[in-house]
């Protein structure tokens, strides 16, 4: 597996330095550099469809302030495992929608980092598609 904690380290600086609210995401990337210390739990490799669409996303992210992020992703999603909400399906979002939605979480209750108090993960959609109001 390649070296994963950098990632912690790319989203625990955008959240540090996050000029918003009242210290949340401060208090987060605290977190996440604590976590980075820690080796990741191995996942079973998995996709789904929308990941057609991930060299694209990757490539126009690195041409902006997120190319850190997507530079460390980039590095580590070979061994991520893809997921898809089992509550959305095609009878109730459409199959455009299922084959255009994907996530994977790299923080949180059993997941590559545990954590019980904070979770990170991406999610991805591809074109035209947009994530339904919850």
């Amino acid at each position: 597996m390649p070296d994963a904690q950098p990632i912690l380290g790319e989203i625990a600086d955008l959240y540090a330095h996050a000029d918003v609210g009242d210290g949340m995401l401060q208090a987060a990337a605290a977190q996440l550099r604590r976590l980075a210390g820690s080796p990741p739990a191995a996942e079973k490799r998995l996709t789904v469809p929308v990941h057609e669409h991930l060299a694209a996303a990757l490539k126009a992210a690195s041409r902006g302030p997120l190319a850190g992020i997507a530079k460390a992703f980039a590095a580590i999603e070979p061994s991520c495992r893809w997921r898809q909400n089992p509550n959305y399906t095609v009878a109730t979002l459409g199959e455009r929608f299922m084959d255009n939605y994907g996530y994977v979480e790299l923080v949180g209750g059993d997941r590559r980092w545990a954590s019980d108090s904070i979770a990170v993960g991406f999610l991805l959609l591809g074109p035209g598609v947009e994530y339904p109001a919850h």
